[in-house]
């Protein structure tokens, strides 16, 4: 079934031509309320449509192209963290400062042997007791504006910026290292899918059918 998805358009620029805008004073109610039943019964129909189609769609999808059963293991314990893993994570940091970062970032990568043990116990001791440091869920939120020609009194035309602890943000590499390695054993994970998929991305896909 084929839908119609520029009836509710055509609906619009009906109503836009009609006397509800032209003539204001003249039945205004009548309009509105005729206007009102008429988008209704409009937005019903293409529903609907809608509906049905999808409907077919879904029963004549090729059994190739379906998901595979659920035949995963349960990610019930984590690997530890080792002092090496913490070690390549600071590594690949920039030194950049939050304020809430009790220590200064630069001199935790300038300690590295010594920071790569504290984060290292801190991180098996927070992933075996399945909780996170309330300290670190903690966050300054900045606005950005979201493009200068924008009105800057507008509060929607801002981007809220979080801030959050270096090494909260360490610890949250450390359990995306686990839980890709997991994820990526098993066939659910589809092969051409990019998010969660370390060295990938959109862009890589672009070019490989481009």
């Amino acid at each position: 079934m084929k839908v119609s998805h520029l009836s509710f358009f055509s609906l619009l620029r009906h109503a836009h031509r009609s006397h509800l805008w032209t003539h204001p004073t003249r039945n205004t109610s009548l309009y509105v309320v005729l206007g009102v039943r008429k988008m209704k019964f409009e937005i019903v129909k293409l529903r609907d449509s809608v509906s049905d189609t999808l409907h077919s769609l879904s029963v004549s999808v090729p059994s190739d192209l379906s998901f595979p059963s659920h035949c995963c293991s349960l990610l019930e314990t984590l690997s530890p963290v080792t002092f090496d893993e913490v070690g390549r994570i600071l590594s690949r940091s920039p030194a950049k400062s939050s304020s809430m970062d009790i220590i200064p970032t630069s001199l935790v990568l300038c300690c590295k042997p010594v920071f790569c043990e504290i984060i290292a116990y801190l991180a098996n001791l927070s992933f075996s007791e399945g909780r996170f440091p309330v300290l670190f869920k903690q966050a300054t939120v900045t606005p950005l504006i979201k493009g200068h020609s924008l009105n800057k009194s507008v509060p929607s035309n801002y981007r809220p910026i979080s801030n959050l602890n270096f090494i909260s943000k360490v610890l949250e590499r450390l359990f995306l290292s686990c839980f890709q390695s997991h994820i990526l054993k098993y066939p659910n994970f589809k092969s051409h899918q990019s998010a969660y998929r370390p060295y990938c991305s959109t862009e890589t896909y672009s070019t490989a059918y481009t």
